[in-house]
């Protein structure tokens, strides 16, 4: 049975987190500190997880292609349909430049349209390319290419959801 407890008295069995701090030369005194509830921090935290694990659900079952481009061009994440499309196995695409997947013939407007696009600060912008998967299908594609830059205006990422809307094999 538990025994009742006076207002702000913590039993050593209640969820809590306890810290304190003392002056220089001053011992700790037992009602000298702070004492939080970690609840609403826990429930936070749980809420967060369901929301990422949905916004993974979402991003990975998606039908469009979904990737995330750093300010080099290399891929730091692929969607399954992205892998599946271009033959990548899964966390085979980490680090690949995507420019290496342009077909030959729309390379060079899709790097100049790349560096364009970032040096006038677009925060979004559209392209349409072909892509050739690592098993030699070319893939048309139209994408739709969202721009972040950190505080001093270079490119931090580069967010694309690619439309197929021919499959040539």
């Amino acid at each position: 049975m538990k025994k009742p407890t006076r207002k702000n008295e913590v039993r050593p069995e209640d969820p809590a987190e306890v810290g304190g701090s003392k002056p220089a030369g001053e011992s700790l005194r037992e009602s000298d500190g702070i004492v939080r509830d970690p609840t609403a921090r826990n429930q936070a935290e749980q809420a967060l997880g369901s929301t990422l694990a949905l916004y993974r659900q979402i991003v990975e079952n998606a039908a469009d292609l979904v990737t995330v481009v750093d300010s080099e061009g290399r891929l730091t994440f692929a969607n399954r349909r992205a892998q599946s499309a271009f033959g990548f196995p899964p966390d085979g695409f980490m680090g690949q430049l995507v420019f290496d997947f342009v077909h030959p013939g729309d390379r060079e407007r899709t790097v100049r349209w790349f560096a364009s696009t970032s040096a006038a600060q677009e925060t979004e912008a559209s392209i349409e390319n072909r892509l050739v998967g690592l098993d030699g299908n070319v893939h048309h594609l139209r994408w739709i290419c969202n721009w972040q830059y950190d505080t001093q205006g270079q490119v931090q990422r580069l967010c694309t959801r690619g439309s197929c809307w021919v499959w040539l094999g």
